[in-house]
């Protein structure tokens, strides 16, 4: 029997938790795969009777289910609100009632993006669909009483994971074959690796912390630094011909506008969490000899 529930066990982040809790833990999907996963679908699936049934373990549920295409949410916005914020307050709601503690993903994306390493005390005032849908479910776990409530606003997250297919390992495929790469340059966030995020909710978790955590990496990079950085650490990489890389604006490939800064403080998160966090050019110089590219 296990104290924990990871609701999306396919997701990037919940792959990382379960490695970590070596899947010692319940999870759900849309199909149940094995003992342990239990098939729920946030779409149509009976919220308050499928919490009733759930094992009396359970203490804590990690929500890191729903549409996080941001630009689906951008064309979507009723479609996406429906399961982002009124499902998801559904289900908090439901955990609350059986006395289960809720942590819930969040977004950096909850920040105007106009100012350098936003801090969780600065207003928050969402420009994107995606983040005023985040911000809707935070602002209702404010009315939930009776457990313990942990809301993570997350950085651009990052893995080496190969079956990943977020932005390295489709870069190293383009990288390593000499074709041209589209780079949106006039972003700025503070990327963390999904590994380390879930090391960080766990340790939040274990101690009892409650409230509002930024959860990002150390330094402000753009998808630019980041390639670059990822081209350095290996020898093989390092004869790609730039020239290939072609900049181009956030308006040609997104459809709404989106924050520019996007960067997050950490000094909270540090304060609690004493550990290290892998830099980029450490996990990328391990990928290289790992990978022998």
């Amino acid at each position: 029997m296990y104290e924990n529930l990871i609701f999306g066990r396919d997701g990037l982040l919940a792959y990382h938790i379960r490695r970590e809790l070596r899947e010692k833990c319940y999870t759900t999907s849309r199909v149940a795969v094995h003992e342990g996963c239990f098939e729920f679908n946030l779409q149509s699936t009976d919220i308050a009777a499928f919490v009733s049934r759930l094992p009396a373990s359970i203490k804590n549920a990690f929500v890191l289910i729903g549409n996080t295409d941001l630009n689906f949410c951008a064309r979507f916005p009723n479609q996406t609100r429906h399961l982002n914020v009124f499902r998801i307050s559904e289900l908090c709601y439901e955990l609350s009632q059986r006395k289960i503690n809720i942590i819930f993903s969040s977004t950096d994306h909850v920040y105007e993006g106009n100012k350098q390493f936003s801090r969780e005390i600065d207003p928050a005032n969402p420009t994107t669909q995606y983040g005023k849908q985040k911000f809707a479910v935070e602002n209702f776990l404010t009315s939930v009483h009776g457990v313990k409530i942990l809301i993570v606003r997350l950085g651009k997250m990052l893995s080496v994971a190969s079956f990943d297919n977020g932005l390295i390992w489709p870069w190293i495929k383009s990288l390593s074959n000499d074709e041209e790469i589209m780079i949106i340059e006039e972003q700025q966030f503070t990327p963390i690796f999904a590994d380390d995020v879930a090391k960080i909710l766990l340790h939040l978790v274990k101690n009892d912390l409650v409230g509002c955590y930024n959860v990002g990496g150390e330094s402000a990079e753009t998808r630019l630094s980041i390639i670059d950085s990822l081209i350095n650490s290996s020898e093989f990489l390092r004869n790609y011909d730039r020239k290939k890389i072609k900049i181009i604006r956030m308006s040609e490939v997104f459809l709404e506008d989106r924050p520019k800064d996007v960067t997050l403080s950490i000094e909270r998160l540090k304060d609690v969490y004493p550990y290290q966090l892998i830099s980029l050019s450490q996990a990328f110089s391990l990928l290289a000899k790992q990978s022998n590219f």
